[in-house]
């Protein structure tokens, strides 16, 4: 077994032979009023292991994840941190634990569904990924909300977050709600897939929104942004340039990355860029996207400042301490006429893609 990872990491507890079907690996910092709900979610999707790296949580999140059967925990060793070694911490569990085995890559804070879910079972997926020799699958990130303002955004550990956080912004509503960018040209030689990230949603919209978002040309040349495939074919990527450059967001601040890729047949080598927004790899992705259901603001104003003040989201913490910076969150409603209800995954249809025959 591959042992990098035992320079920033320690084994806690559980097996670290892994013979469920689907690995699934997350890292977590006192977000045990998340864990229920994780839970939840992943064991519905059949025979699948955890593994988890527990950044120094001083709430109870350690001792849940000890008395989970189906577990297998890692901390820091001293010395490694989560800015210094995320890469490898992932990276390195996943050569070490799962080469060739099926993963699922999350935050803690996101639940992945896809067109048909939960009716069409992962395996399926799975299943028709490999038929078309896939070995990826791209999802976006869809910021979930309530009709309340920001500072009662606070989880309910007894329900699903979805139904605590039914709200999300709807292309069908807004044709700007989304946009797309090609990646640098020295990014993608690292991490090629995938070679463009999508942006928008609550979070952009309501506090870091681009001053050129109604200029009619970008208005025009982002209407169709997710109909644009996430890995761009090389005979587009010129006119993607053009897109790009025309509508790049005018900020202080790179904005936010909504393109992940939580699913991959991992290989040994295999490494994120940080968080699971890009491989080192341009393997095949699936023909269909995904989305993961992110539910960003679960604990009101301190958990926001919390975020914030750790440091280690979203720009260094900028991103959560600009949100702090933009006014009395206890009176923000994210609610907007772009606003929809989920109620069935079928309304997600405009960020699955390509349809699977």
């Amino acid at each position: 077994m591959d042992d990098t990872w035992r320079a920033c990491l320690h084994h806690v507890v559980g097996p670290t032979r892994i013979d469920a079907d689907i690995l699934c690996l997350f890292l977590i910092h006192n977000e045990e009023h998340l864990l229920p709900d994780l839970f939840r979610h992943y064991r519905a999707m059949g025979d699948m292991h955890f593994v988890v790296i527990d950044d120094h949580s001083t709430d109870a999140t350690r001792s849940i994840l000890m008395s989970e059967p189906d577990v297998t925990l890692f901390e820091p060793r001293p010395g490694s941190t989560y800015a210094k070694d995320k890469r490898e911490w992932r990276g390195g569990l996943l050569d070490a634990l799962a080469p060739g085995k099926w993963c699922l890559v999350i935050d803690a804070d996101e639940r992945l569904v896809w067109r048909g879910y939960p009716d069409r079972h992962l395996h399926q997926l799975i299943g028709q990924m490999e038929a078309e020799g896939a070995k990826a699958l791209i999802a976006t990130m869809l910021d979930m909300y309530a009709d309340k303002p920001i500072a009662e955004h606070v989880a309910d550990g007894s329900k699903p977050l979805a139904d605590t956080f039914p709200c999300y912004d709807d292309p069908n509503k807004d044709v700007l709600a989304y946009r797309t960018a090609l990646t640098p040209a020295s990014f993608r030689r690292r991490f090629p897939m995938p070679n463009s990230v999508l942006m928008g949603g609550m979070r952009d919209r309501m506090f870091d929104a681009p001053d050129d978002r109604h200029a009619m040309l970008a208005r025009l040349l982002q209407r169709k942004a997710l109909a644009r495939p996430r890995q761009i074919p090389a005979n587009n990527l010129f006119w993607e340039r053009i897109i790009t450059r025309i509508t790049r967001p005018r900020r202080a601040q790179p904005p936010l990355n909504l393109t992940k890729v939580p699913l991959v047949k991992w290989q040994r080598g295999l490494r994120y860029n940080g968080g699971a927004h890009h491989l080192s790899a341009n393997l095949t992705p699936a023909t269909e996207n995904g989305v993961l259901l992110h539910f960003a603001i679960t604990q009101g104003v301190d958990g926001v400042a919390y975020l914030a003040n750790r440091g280690q989201h979203a720009a260094g913490g900028g991103y959560y301490r600009s949100i702090l910076d933009s006014g009395a969150l206890s009176d923000l409603n994210p609610v907007y006429s772009g606003t929809s209800t989920l109620n069935d995954i079928a309304q997600l249809e405009p960020f699955f893609g390509e349809a699977v025959s």
